[in-house]
């Protein structure tokens, strides 16, 4: 394997940014320092100052699966290809149980399409339809075997993955002794279930964020904070699209583990894309918001006060998602943003200055590591962690493309400065100036 010695970078610890250089040996950091005695056959790369990170991390992406009746747009290649081109090292995508097949049966299935068809590292979530003994008893031993998070819903009944509260306790109380944590889309079927359909209209895309208010995620959220208050369960809540949510879980924080995620889409477009007349397009669930809430999601997260960004990035075909779009309720619900979550998360954060990437290296890359298990291996720029690191600087602007598959991009009119300059996955160099060099898929599946 090559060896590598990147000099002249402004290396991103997570407290600190220095300037200093880096070598690379058999796949990981092998030492830190400027001006190191590294032998003449190492490879140098002068990066004239631009910002190293550790290889950024999408923890919440749906790829290569079928939902509802919809196959999604982008495989574990086309996602994997656009998110690396963007600085992106590792994905985190799901594992739902099919009916009349065991967990175990669906993560086999899973693996087979993901081996050798990644150009980033792939881990999973596992999201167990089952909750009898039997079922719990394989979900322990897979948790046994590496498995370190679980994605659960407290809606969509009809689609056969809704875990009631009752349930959700349960599995928390079966695993709070193990180094797990229940990722929970947070939605009231009860509040849901409550809204009065003369208010509704199948024909208006608007309708959707009518029939899915901030109240459902709100009560869901106090619910699930109460679960983590009695089992003492770790607990993280996927896409938290309403400040009111957000502000109820970072003062559990003081009593419960429980951390927030948001979506670029939440803090850049509100409900008034739903009324225009592509609103089928950026439908989504939970769904965009007013701009009062998107605002106060905005300031919210320029503040601090979010633990990572990730996309929820789930891409359909612009045929599947416009073939109904008299019927908002026939459109699958989902959006591209794979290739958008590093420039956009740049583009929100940039005016801080060169704080930015002390941002960026915090909300994509130490706290997703955290959260699946993988911190420090990942995540960190530190002696023995993996040579997964991106160099990132300002440069010319360029369009924004969520992803290379045939879908609708919610950002294609945004741009953004920030350019990728070089990646390494592995310890490999695999993209230089924006672009893949390595026309084999790479990546390791976790």
């Amino acid at each position: 394997m090559k060896e590598y010695y990147i000099h002249n970078a402004k290396i991103c610890f997570e407290d600190r940014i220095e300037k200093s250089g880096l070598w690379i040996k058999d796949g990981l950091i092998h030492e830190i320092g400027e001006n190191l005695n590294v032998p003449e056959t190492v490879y140098k790369i002068d990066a004239k100052g631009d910002y190293l990170l550790p290889g950024l991390i999408d923890v919440h992406t749906h790829l290569d699966d079928t939902i509802g009746e919809y196959y999604l747009a982008d495989t574990y290649k086309s996602g994997s290809r656009i998110a690396l081109q963007n600085g992106i090292t590792t994905l985190y995508s799901f594992i739902t149980q099919s009916p009349n097949k065991t967990l175990s049966d669906c993560i086999n299935e899973a693996r087979v399409k993901a081996e050798n068809n990644s150009f980033t590292h792939i881990g999973w979530h596992l999201t167990p339809t089952e909750k009898d003994e039997e079922s719990i008893a394989e979900l322990i031993n897979l948790v046994k075997s590496g498995y370190r998070t679980l994605k659960l819903y407290s809606t969509y009944k009809e689609s056969g993955i809704f875990s009631s509260y009752d349930q959700i306790s349960l599995l928390a109380e079966k695993l709070s002794d193990y180094d797990v944590t229940i990722l929970v889309h947070c939605e009231d079927e009860e509040v849901l279930n409550s809204v009065n359909p003369s208010e509704l209209d199948s024909s208006s895309e608007y309708s959707h964020a009518v029939s899915r208010p901030v109240k459902a995620e709100v009560r869901a959220v106090e619910q699930i904070i109460q679960i983590a208050q009695s089992s003492g369960a770790r607990f993280h809540i996927v896409h938290v699209s309403s400040n009111e949510a957000l502000e109820l879980i970072n003062e559990a924080k003081m009593e419960v583990h429980i951390t927030s995620e948001t979506g670029p889409q939440y803090l850049l477009l509100n409900e008034d894309y739903l009324k225009a007349e592509d609103g089928y397009q950026y439908l989504c669930s939970p769904p965009l918001r007013s701009e009062r809430v998107r605002l106060a999601m905005y300031e919210s997260f320029i503040n601090g006060k979010v633990d990572l960004l990730a996309t929820d990035h789930c891409a359909f075909r612009k045929e599947d998602k416009s073939n109904n779009n008299s019927n908002h309720y026939a459109v699958p619900k989902g959006l591209a943003g794979l290739g958008a979550l590093v420039p956009l998360a740049y583009e929100i954060l940039k005016y801080k200055g060169e704080v930015t990437f002390l941002g960026m290296n915090k909300l994509l890359s130490a706290n997703p590591a955290k959260l699946v298990g993988k911190y420090p291996q990942k995540g960190s720029i530190r002696i023995g962690s993996d040579a997964d690191l991106v160099l990132l600087k300002d440069g010319n602007k360029r369009l924004i493309k969520s992803s290379l598959s045939d879908s609708f991009n919610p950002y294609e009119r945004m741009e953004t400065s920030l350019n990728v300059t070089h990646v390494f996955l592995g310890g490999d160099l695999v993209v230089s100036e924006n672009e893949i060099i390595e026309s084999e898929p790479k990546g390791k599946l976790l």
